[in-house]
């Protein structure tokens, strides 16, 4: 019950993978290695104001971060690169990690302006190569972007065509198409590269989908209880056992009203959301009798630091998570409003709570729960597949106090994105999968 984009360049520098509207992910966090693992000379790689450089014997950052579990086949891969004079360095594809040299699998993309190597940036290396006139100048930002459609390589520099190779059937041997991570190349010692705005767009349908939760830790998430401060996990409620997170209350003796919430870090505009969810045990005495086997996906929420200590939910639109008792109806994937309201056929909805058409879903059963938002347009709530509520234009309520301090800043009432949240609510929940999908405009 009751009580997350188009993305900046300010939020691009932060740590976990980013999403854009179009498909593209950011997979350099522009402050740290994270994500990434270099072999034999690790030093040869490092973050300097935002901006990662290549300077050192010979070494290979290989990308080993969640997007596509580090396995790509379809995608297009981009990066903003300057050379500087006498500079070496490649960008891989469908190669692997190893623990020294050369990599032994995938194909390399030169960049190279000015090295002594006569192959220059923007070739294919060794299959088809840019001899001699490079694309690209020292001291100069350039965009190198590569696109891999089954059989097709296309390299572009600028957004000018440097590489159109379809590869022949009859390609044996550890370079050829095939599906792998991707990598960085540092060259030599005196080779200086620097590399911005790294970027993938997978292809592949089922690559898309990124893990919000990691199933090891709660990295990448905040939380926040009423009447305690931000980051304060109270009674370790939010717990990683097993793989799961978990909605604990074993060490309560009574709920108090300890509303709690975990705010993914950063903000999504127009997705799929997935989650699988579970209710387990006993509802920790001094529950509210609404929130038995009760949890939520808060969606376009505030951000959390703008909350107040004693607010109990933060102004959002709630996909209400219920289970049932044991007997009798009680739907799940059903909209609450806490903050906001939204518009089903055309009409202003402000009751707080609208039932979905979902079925019921008695004892301890995993559900897998779909949320499709298009920014401030169209929602669609789905369970297994099958669409069980849909409203649009979600926005804020002018009647509410939280909510009305919000306007300024959102310019309008019209709410375009947010953050995405998980309730603790007094029962027992885990969850074991939550991932997002970003659509496409």
């Amino acid at each position: 019950m009751t009580r997350f984009v188009a993305i900046s360049v300010i939020a691009a520098i932060l740590a976990t993978p980013l999403l854009a509207d179009d498909g593209w992910v950011h997979i350099f966090n522009h402050k740290d290695l994270s994500g990434w693992k270099a072999n034999e000379n690790k030093d040869s790689f490092t973050v300097k104001d935002g901006i990662l450089v290549v300077h050192g014997p010979r070494s290979h950052l290989f990308y080993t971060g969640p997007v596509c579990n580090a396995n790509f086949k379809n995608f297009e891969w981009k990066a903003d690169v300057m050379t500087f004079p006498k500079a070496n360095s490649g960008m891989y594809f469908h190669t692997e990690y190893q623990d020294a040299g050369w990599p032994n699998k995938g194909y390399e993309v030169q960049v190279n302006t000015s090295h002594s190597d006569r192959k220059k940036t923007g070739g294919l290396y060794g299959v088809v190569d840019v001899i001699d006139n490079a694309p690209s100048k020292d001291n100069q930002w350039f965009t190198q972007h590569i696109i891999v459609k089954d059989k097709r390589i296309i390299i572009k520099v600028d957004g000018k065509i440097t590489v159109d190779y379809t590869e022949p059937d009859n390609v044996r041997g550890a370079r050829r198409l095939s599906a792998g991570t991707v990598a960085i190349q540092g060259h030599d010692p005196d080779s200086i590269v620097h590399y911005k705005n790294i970027m993938i767009k997978p292809l592949d349908p089922d690559c898309r989908w990124i893990d919000l939760f990691n199933g090891k830790d709660l990295e990448n998430w905040k939380i926040k209880f009423s009447g305690h401060d931000l980051g304060e996990n109270y009674l370790d409620t939010f717990r990683v056992e097993d793989g799961l997170l978990k909605v604990c209350y074993d060490k309560y003796k009574n709920f108090d009203n300890k509303f709690g919430h975990i705010f993914h870090e950063r903000k999504f505009s127009r997705y799929i959301l997935r989650a699988e969810y579970r209710f387990t045990g006993d509802q920790v005495p001094g529950g509210p009798g609404w929130a038995f086997r009760n949890n939520g996906l808060m969606l376009h929420c505030q951000a959390p630091e703008t909350m107040s200590k004693n607010q109990d939910f933060p102004v959002s639109i709630e996909v209400q998570l219920l289970g049932g008792p044991g007997s009798g109806n009680r739907p799940t994937a059903n909209l609450c409003t806490p903050g906001t309201n939204v518009v089903m056929n055309d009409k202003l909805i402000t009751a707080h709570c609208t039932n979905s058409k979902s079925q019921t879903y008695h004892g301890d059963q995993w559900v897998t729960v779909d949320i499709e938002v298009h920014g401030g347009d169209i929602v669609r709530h789905m369970i297994d597949g099958r669409v069980v509520l849909e409203y649009e234009k979600p926005q804020l309520d002018e009647r509410d106090a939280d909510a009305k301090k919000l306007i300024p800043q959102n310019n309008g009432l019209i709410v375009q994105e947010g953050y995405i949240a998980l309730q603790a609510e007094s029962h027992p929940t885990e969850f074991r999968k939550i991932k997002i999908l970003p659509l496409e405009r």
